[in-house]
């Protein structure tokens, strides 16, 4: 069984907190591949591993940019929502740049 797409509501125990506010307008949708880079960014960025922090923010860079198994025509706009992720990482490492850029592509 694969899982293509991660379909998260308000109140879900799944999202962390980093991406609540994205929750709270409502129904997200993640590409499940975004998803887990960014868990695994997530994981290294809370125990300040800060080389393999930054090994999972490329790799998460690189899936956007390739749009790998991100089906950038869906109706609910994974690309977007990638974007949106990968700009929420780059705040939490305080580059304002790269995130105000990642956040101009996923409006």
């Amino acid at each position: 069984m694969l899982v293509d797409v991660m379909k998260f509501t308000r109140n879900s125990l799944l999202i962390p907190n980093e991406l609540q506010m994205e929750v709270e307008n409502g129904v997200y949708f993640i590409s499940s591949i975004v998803y887990a880079y960014f868990l695994m960014f997530l994981c290294h960025y809370h125990l300040n591993n800060f080389g393999q922090c930054l090994d999972c923010l490329h790799t998460l860079q690189l899936v956007i940019a390739e749009h790998y198994l991100i089906d950038k025509d869906s109706s609910f706009s994974l690309l977007y929502a990638s974007y949106d992720i990968l700009g929420i990482a780059f705040q939490l490492l305080r580059d304002s740049e790269s995130a105000r850029q990642a956040f101009m592509q996923s409006v």
